[in-house]
């Protein structure tokens, strides 16, 4: 007995995949001889139709420029997305001859205001190269609204303004972040320990940074415990190494009692005082001319 073929195997189905973008903008002729013969006959005569056949589609699942144009618009709306989530740029006030007001009012060095002029005039006789025109303040929009009745305008020298900005540059860059370190002791510290740990300690401090020093007995119950007296001697060598550090101070209430878990929060100093305080060290710690002679005999005395 002959077996009729299947119209929905998957040979069949992906053919008819491939085929429909590869040339669905060829003769439908074409297409038809590319199409099984078992398609043509037992396919409604419909579905074969020339009128069937529409041009290929916008979006087509198996090429690449359909996934690039995806990976396209995603980018576009991160960015559109991180916009938004950032403030907008303070714009700078109009100068000179970006205002557009016709008249205006001048702030003088008394903080009065002088009669109304027209910005033009003004511009005249100003030297814009010493000095700027800068408005300040709009003018209300009603007579029931609040604000000025004129535009208000400052003349600013250009030089000063500079120096401030430039001032201010310097202290934002000059800002130091805040860095907190953290040192952990227990109260039975060996001396070798506690010798590594306080010089970590001193290098934090000096550097400026907040360093928060936890001391705690040891959790272990086959270890030894430590005594009363080691353990103010632990909090003894914390402070002498704190004031080692010129400069550097405890900045927060401590937490806790000695023998129990105790934290410190210590601060070291900022940066320009740290500075000076190298600077000294550098100049106490250069070696001093000897006041004998290798020989024993005593320098001359210097008239």
């Amino acid at each position: 007995m002959k077996t009729s073929q299947c119209l929905f195997n998957s040979g069949a189905a992906l053919r008819k995949i491939f085929l429909s973008n590869a040339t669905a903008c060829e003769a439908p002729g074409q297409l038809g001889r590319l199409l099984p013969r078992a398609a043509l006959t037992r396919q409604p005569s419909s579905t074969l139709a020339p009128s069937s056949f529409s041009p290929a589609p916008s979006y087509r699942p198996f090429s690449t420029s359909s996934a690039h144009q995806i990976k396209v618009k995603q980018q576009r709306e991160n960015l559109k997305a991180q916009r938004d989530r950032q403030p907008p740029p303070q714009a700078e006030k109009p100068r000179n001859y970006e205002i557009e007001v016709p008249w205006i009012q001048v702030r003088l060095d008394d903080n009065s205001l002088s009669p109304p002029a027209r910005t033009a005039d003004v511009l005249r006789n100003i030297d814009i190269d010493r000095v700027s025109l800068v408005l300040v303040a709009n003018a209300r929009s009603g007579p029931d609204q609040p604000g000025p009745e004129y535009p208000i305008c400052l003349i600013v020298d250009r030089q000063a303004e500079r120096a401030r900005r430039a001032e201010k540059e310097a202290l934002r860059k000059s800002a130091r972040k805040v860095v907190i370190k953290g040192i952990e002791l227990n109260w039975a510290i060996g001396p070798n320990d506690l010798s590594m740990k306080m010089k970590q300690l001193r290098q934090f401090l000096q550097k400026g940074y907040t360093v928060q020093v936890t001391m705690k007995p040891i959790k272990r119950r086959n270890k030894k415990q430590a005594s009363m007296d080691e353990a103010h001697a632990v909090l003894k060598a914390v402070m002498e190494n704190l004031a080692r550090v010129h400069g550097a101070k405890e900045t927060a209430a401590r937490e806790g009692s000695v023998g129990d878990t105790l934290t410190l929060v210590l601060q070291g100093p900022s940066v320009a005082h740290s500075k000076e305080a190298s600077e000294a060290a550098e100049t106490v710690s250069e070696p001093q001319a000897s006041e004998e002679r290798p020989d024993g005999a005593k320098p001359a005395a210097t008239e």
